[in-house]
Formats: C-alpha cells, structure tokens, sequence
C-alpha cells in the first residue's frame, strides 16, 4: 500500500539559484530512493515562504532568467512511501499512532536526510557554495527533525494534508550526550579580556575545536589529523614547562626549548617526544596506561592517513582517539598551571 508525505526542508543557510526556480513540475527534481521504495520530488513549493530575496523576485520565467542570485531558504519534499503496511495506514486514518507508524516516521526521516546531505553535497562541492554544511544529528533525535523542524505531513483518504502523530510514550525528546560545558562564571570572565585585548585562543584549542566539527560530520579522518595535530602544538608549548619545573629553571630558559623540541619532533617523532612527557607527569597526571597506548595508536593513524590519502577512519575509532588526545593535552595544561597558570589566551602578534 502507498502512502503519501510531505515535509519542508530547511536549510541552516541559503542555497543559492542563478536564472531559475523549481517551481513548475517539469522542474521538479525527481528521485527513487531506496530500490524504488520510496518516489521522492524536490521542489519549490512556497516563494513567499522559501525565498530570502521574495520582494524583487519576478514570476516571469523570462525576467527571471536575469536574476543570477535566488537565495532559497527551504525546499519541499514530497514522498511516495510504496510499501507502507496496511495497519500503519489505518493507525493513521484512525489518530491512533503506534510502533509501526514511528517505524515509518524514522524511515522517513533517513531518507531525506540523505537526500538534505546529497543537496548540500552538490551545491556545497559542485556548486561552490561553501557555507552549506550536511547533517550529521544523533538518530535518537529524529523526532525533533521529522516534527519541529521538518513537520512531516501525510496525506489521508479525503485528500487533506495532516500532520504525522506520534505516540504520547514517546513525546520526550532524546537529547543526544552533550561532553562539553558551557561558559560557567569563571569562564565568563575570561571573555572581557579575551575581546579587549584582541587574544587568540591557543592553536591547540582551536585544532581541537575543528577536531570535534569534524567528529559531528562524521569524517574520522580530519578529526584525527586536527587532534594530532593539537598534541603536537600542545608538546611543543607545555612540555617545555614541565621540564623547566622539573629542573627548577625560570621562564627565560624556557623560550629556548621550544625550538629544540621542534628539532627533537622532525628528527625523532611525534610519539618519542611525547612519551617523555608522558613519564615527566605521569604520578601526577591521572591518565591510565589505556589513554597513553590510545594517544599512541593516534599519532600511528594519523602517520598512516598522510601516507596513504584512501585510508579511512572508523568514527568510534576517532571518537576514541581524540577523547584520549584531550585527556592527555588536559594533563599537560592542568600539570603546568599549578606554577604558571593555564594560558587561555594567545596575545596577537606585536
């Protein structure tokens, strides 16, 4: 049994068209999806509502021609679900949402992602239109998509467009893990001096902030790259610290470690160096062995990512990593700042 549904497809920022608009038929974008399960067209249903630019866009396909920037903010997407069980239909005609209409309801959900992320695949790559990024949320949340964000509709025997139900038991949104913290007061604080004085944050910070988008966007890959990468930043700024605590030294004699370790990386490793480190702080650090073997095979997968541009990260795989990476870069900072203070901020260049 078919069953037809609807849903409009906003996009964090504007997609762009030149000259032209879907809106007519013979410009929809059609699709089958799924080994024909599911027909799907892509299209501007709404101007008034999908368009940013809706004062000075004319309806004349010919004028139109002359308009080279049709910022969209949403499509519609109409799908024909062609194999629908017959008790989800009538849980549906009835108001009486059950396990298998939410089962259709994620299914649903799957299928236009995929077809948001291969929209913003095209027009962020072929397209040049670099502000789109794909969707990566949490499965767990389809719910807060297919109802809040996307409002999935059906359509029912009298031919009215209905919003899909789902099951009062399941109403609580499932909010994925969250693993960071927000700006609590201390750190408020910090945020005055940080604009006053046009800081930086330290480039471990940010590789690592890159590291995590990475993650959301599910490219294990770069994500590793990043937080190697982040070590390697971290080692050469703190471990400099660490040695000069453990020989009593004063900060002027620091400045000439830097580069010394720089040396020691390119001729030795990254791993060599941080292993001393590691045995610098390690009674006081509160890592485990698990951390420092994860930290390792880390800086071995990003070796192997550079010399081989095919190979692919499993992203639990990454996720591990790059939690152990912050672990051991967070030990570093924390051991360093019981004499010299964490350094939050970077000063700009003089």
């Amino acid at each position: 049994m078919s069953l037809h549904l609807r849903v409009d497809l906003p996009f964090e920022k504007s997609i762009m068209f030149s000259g032209f608009l879907p809106e007519t038929e013979a410009e929809w974008l059609h699709l089958v999806v799924r080994e024909g399960k599911y027909r799907v067209s892509v299209h501007l249903s709404d101007r008034r509502k999908q368009l940013s630019n809706v004062s000075d866009v004319p309806q004349d396909p010919e004028e139109l021609e002359h308009h080279m920037t049709l910022f969209c903010s949403s499509l519609t997407v109409e799908i024909e679900a062609r194999e629908v069980d017959r008790d989800a239909v009538d849980a549906l005609e009835a108001a009486q949402p059950t396990e298998k209409t939410e089962a259709l309801a994620l299914e649903v959900f799957e299928v236009v992602l995929e077809i948001h992320n291969g929209l913003v695949g095209y027009f962020r790559s072929i397209a040049k239109e670099y502000w789109l990024k794909p969707l990566a949320p949490d499965p767990r949340n389809y719910r807060q998509f297919v109802q809040h964000q996307w409002g999935l509709s059906w359509l029912d025997s009298a031919g009215e467009w209905q919003r899909f139900p789902f099951p009062r038991r399941s109403m609580q949104h499932i909010a994925a893990q969250m693993l960071e913290r927000g700006v609590d007061r201390d750190r408020w604080r910090e945020v005055g001096p940080f604009i006053q004085l046009g800081a930086r944050a330290p480039m471990r910070d940010v590789l690592i902030s890159n590291s995590l988008e990475h993650l959301s966007e599910h490219n294990g890959r770069l994500a590793v790259v990043e937080a190697v990468i982040a070590l390697e930043s971290a080692v050469k700024v703190l471990l400099p610290k660490v040695v000069l605590r453990q020989l009593g030294l004063g900060q002027v004699e620091g400045m000439t470690l830097e580069p010394v370790l720089d040396r020691l990386i390119r001729k030795a490793g990254l791993w060599p160096v941080t292993e001393v480190g590691v045995e610098l702080i390690w009674t006081e650090s509160g890592l485990t062995r698990e951390d420092v073997d994860t930290v390792r095979d880390a800086i071995n997968a990003r070796h192997q990512i550079i010399h081989d541009p095919r190979r692919e990260v499993d992203i639990s795989d990454a996720r591990g990593f790059v939690s152990a990476l912050r672990r051991f870069i967070g030990a570093l900072e924390d051991w360093t700042s019981e004499t010299t203070g964490r350094q939050v901020l970077d000063q700009p260049p003089s």
